[in-house]
């Protein structure tokens, strides 16, 4: 029963999220010196609006807590976990730089690319606690065939991948 109704509350969280950007009430950037940025997350909500202040608020206790499970359960080269939309917005594009030849493709690894896209994803779906692990997340990218080849086929990332107690 618990588990159901943290289910249902994580689902209608995410469901106001989502109606509060579609109404334009919180928002990825400043649109002037009437909006207020939650310092976490780094989005911005109107001065005075107390639902979406309330809801970013949220979000960064969310993040935060994501952030400390990571810091225990997550790769150490990968530490920490990005909370913030400009710091996932900035790793977001590692992939495309990578494959754009920026960076050498040994220098990624495919790792940080992992990374960021794990990060996307708990954003994405706001930092709900049900999100898969670190770990059962790569496994998940490694067997998907619509992962990049680059990540896919990359030797260093399955041999991480078939071993039983590696965070790669």
């Amino acid at each position: 029963m618990n588990d159901d109704l943290r289910q249902l509350c994580a689902s209608e969280f995410a469901v106001h999220i989502d109606e509060l950007y579609s109404a334009r009430r919180i928002e990825t950037f400043s649109d002037g010196p009437d909006w207020i940025e939650a310092p976490v997350v780094g989005l911005f909500h109107p001065i005075g609006d107390e639902g979406a202040a309330a809801a970013l608020n949220e979000l960064s206790r969310r993040a935060l807590a994501w952030q400390a499970r990571f810091a225990v359960d997550g790769p150490p080269w990968a530490q920490p976990l990005p909370v913030s939309w400009d710091k996932l917005c900035k790793l977001s594009r590692i992939g495309e730089v990578t494959e754009a030849g920026v960076f050498a493709s040994d220098f990624n690894n495919g790792r940080l690319e992992m990374a960021a896209n794990f990060a996307s994803s708990l954003f994405n779906c706001k930092w709900d606690p049900e999100h898969p692990s670190f770990r059962r997340f790569m496994r998940g990218m490694m067997a998907s065939r619509d992962t990049p080849a680059r990540l896919r086929d990359n030797p260093e990332l399955r041999k991480a991948h078939r071993q039983k107690n590696s965070i790669v």
